[in-house]
Order: C-alpha cells, then sequence, then structure tokens
C-alpha cells in the first residue's frame, strides 16, 4: 500500500511538473507568434502606405546598427573610443575593396533603378554584378 503511494505521489508531481512545462510552452510560443504577427502587421501596413522600399535603405540600415553597436560597446566600457573608430576604417576599407574588386561594378554597370519592369524581364542575367560571373 505504501509503494502505491509513493508512485501515485510520484507520478502526480511528474504530471504537475509536465503540466507546468506544456503551459509555460504554450504562453512563450503565444507571446512570440502575437509578437511576429505585429511585426508583419506593421511591415505590412507601412509596405503599403509607403510603397516598396527605397534602394538604400538596407545599406543605411546597416550603418545605422554597425554605429549603434560602436557606441553601445564605448558607453559600456568593452572598447576604447580609437578601437572602435579603427573598426570602422577597417570595415570601411574591407568593404569598398570588395565592392571594387569582387563585384566589378565597372564590368557590368550599376543596375539601373528608373527601368520599368519589363525592361528589367528582358535584360540578360549576365548584365547583373554577381561574384560569381566575374570569374
Amino acid at each position: 500500500m505504501a509503494v502505491d503511494r509513493i508512485v501515485w505521489k510520484i507520478l502526480l508531481d511528474f504530471f504537475v511538473l509536465l503540466c507546468g512545462w506544456i503551459w509555460e510552452s504554450y504562453t512563450t510560443i503565444g507571446v512570440f507568434t502575437f509578437g511576429a504577427a505585429c511585426q508583419q502587421l506593421t511591415s505590412n501596413m507601412t509596405k503599403f502606405v509607403i510603397g516598396r522600399l527605397r534602394p538604400h535603405f538596407y545599406d543605411f540600415a546597416v550603418l545605422v546598427c554597425a554605429w549603434y553597436v560602436g557606441l553601445t560597446r564605448v558607453q559600456e566600457h568593452y572598447h576604447h573610443w580609437s578601437d572602435v573608430a579603427v573598426g570602422y576604417l577597417i570595415g570601411a576599407v574591407y568593404g569598398v575593396l570588395v565592392f571594387v574588386y569582387v563585384l566589378k561594378p565597372k564590368k557590368y554597370g550599376v543596375p539601373s533603378v528608373r527601368r520599368s519592369w519589363a525592361e528589367r524581364e528582358a535584360a540578360p542575367q549576365s548584365a547583373l554584378p554577381r561574384p560569381v560571373l566575374a570569374r
């Protein structure tokens, strides 16, 4: 009789623990899904109101993120300001070198932003600045 009570107690504790874990997982996934839905709704509404993103939006976003990371590293005393400035300089130099020597924009030409959809479809695929085509 005592063994049965111990077994049932262990099973009950396990069941309570499992139910708690399932509930925590459900709420965490629910919060994540709600946040993802809000983000997607905001993004879709912005695209509908403004139109498509401008050509240099992602370049600007990357620069702002790099600037923010550098400032927070200095503010939290992880790095000295001169180290961050030299890191920016090194990153800019490598970015320019990769753009000029790997993408080779002069060879293929910079794609025009003002071309129509039909002109883009009619253009040959080799006109795109891809590193694979440069080899």
